[in-house]
């Protein structure tokens, strides 16, 4: 169990790991989750009361004890205070080490960033730095062509055209953003093409080639996915990924592993399930977590609203809201969204009294969340090394590692595989 791979010092090498120590690794993340589903299965937010709180009365007690500056305190990643349960506290360093990995090494960059004037953000900048910085000096020779793969403006692709002098392909769906790019393209005498195309469509797979490396900081759920299983079949050189956004199924029921590792494990993911694995807020303002905080207490003041005027049962979600309806008085908010979703309110109830109860019930339910929260990390490795695993399986050497800190991005893991 402790043998996965670690790092002395930055050198990149380090990140490389034998197919069987990522297919174990791969293999003991699947017995985890699998093992503690019941754990981060249910949702704090749709449950009055959650499964596994009967089961350990000692954690649920203690995690509905907490106020609300403790549960902030911990949520923002400090911590768990040493008068938690035992148990949780188990619970948190056996996700700690199933999710541990190694910094990925980088070099300096050339000062290409400043290329980009003001169109990129300071921690969007560094990421597509740190990306770029561990990326590049990994990539084997005779790669002859960079390709960009939902791609956005082209940022990532600009950086990498500057600092290799190699020509880019930058692939992606919207037409506005391919005709930005393309012009600070010509602007910066950068060589790089925008391509207006759906990486999801066969045509454009034919791009996937010998002497390609294939480049995707961010790009959401399936759209990695087909990426490696494309790249895989199709024989490119190199291929380096941090995903983002795993839930993102393209109307797919659950997930569908593209390696035969995850095939055999056998764990059915919904969205739902996935989803699980990019809700913190390490880089959230606090104008955002307020918004937040200020939405779920209202929606589930909401739900007690209605389950009390229906006699109980499920949560019934009201659907996507209007931000601007979130930011109506509580009484108003209600009476809004219940008839937009054609949800039943009591004919008589107090605003005042079922505000303050939906905010405790926030609070609660916050604070049962830190249970679920222990297995966000491994569930995000687990999709990031199935993804790896198919292209360690079609022949690939595979590193991954952390190519920045997560208050940098928490999407920071990174695979790179060349053959």
């Amino acid at each position: 169990m402790d043998e996965w791979p670690t790092t002395e010092g930055p050198d990149a090498r380090a990140c490389t790991s034998s197919e069987r120590t990522w297919a174990q690794r791969f293999a003991q993340l699947t017995e985890s989750l699998r093992a503690h589903r019941h754990l981060w299965g249910p949702r704090p937010f749709a449950c009055l009361r959650l499964p596994w709180e009967e089961a350990y009365p000692e954690v649920s007690d203690w995690l509905r004890s907490l106020p609300f500056a403790e549960v902030d305190r911990v949520e923002s990643g400090e911590e768990l205070p040493a008068s938690a349960p035992a148990l949780l506290h188990s619970w948190r360093a056996t996700a700690a080490r199933l999710a541990r990995l190694a910094p990925w090494g980088s070099r300096p960059l050339p000062a290409t960033l400043s290329t980009l004037g003001t169109q990129v953000s300071a921690r969007k900048r560094e990421q597509i730095g740190a990306f770029c910085g561990a990326v590049l000096p990994a990539l084997p020779s005779g790669v002859t062509t960079l390709i960009e793969w939902c791609a956005g403006r082209g940022h990532l692709g600009h950086l990498c055209a500057g600092c290799t002098g190699l020509p880019v392909l930058s692939l992606e769906r919207e037409a506005g953003l391919c005709a930005k790019g393309n012009h600070l393209a010509v602007q910066t005498g950068i060589r790089q093409q925008h391509l207006q195309v759906d990486v999801l469509a066969p045509a454009t797979w034919e791009y996937l080639r010998p002497g390609v490396a294939v480049l995707a900081l961010h790009a959401c759920g399936v759209l990695t996915s087909t990426l490696v299983r494309e790249a895989a079949r199709r024989g490119v050189s190199a291929v380096a990924f941090a995903p983002c956004c795993h839930h993102f199924l393209n109307k797919a029921a659950e997930y569908t592993p593209v390696s035969a590792a995850g095939q055999r494990a056998g764990l059915p993911l919904s969205a739902q399930d996935l989803r699980l694995s990019i809700v913190d807020e390490i880089v959230a303002s606090a104008t955002v977590r307020a918004a937040g905080r200020r939405e779920e207490a209202f929606r589930l003041g909401l739900d007690l609203l209605v389950r009390e005027a229906s006699g109980g049962g499920d949560y019934r979600s009201p659907g996507h809201l209007p931000p601007a309806w979130v930011r109506l008085p509580f009484a108003d908010f209600c009476r809004t969204a219940a008839a937009h979703a054609g949800l039943p309110l009591p004919a008589h109830w107090s605003p005042a009294s079922a505000e303050a109860a939906g905010s405790e019930r926030g609070r609660i339910t916050r604070a049962l969340c830190m249970v679920r929260a222990q297995f966000r990390r491994p569930l995000e490795l687990w999709a990031v090394l199935e993804r790896a695993l198919c292209l360690e399986e079609s022949g690939y050497a595979v590193r991954v590692g952390t190519f920045c800190s997560r208050q940098t991005t928490p999407r920071n893991i990174l695979v790179v595989a060349t053959r």
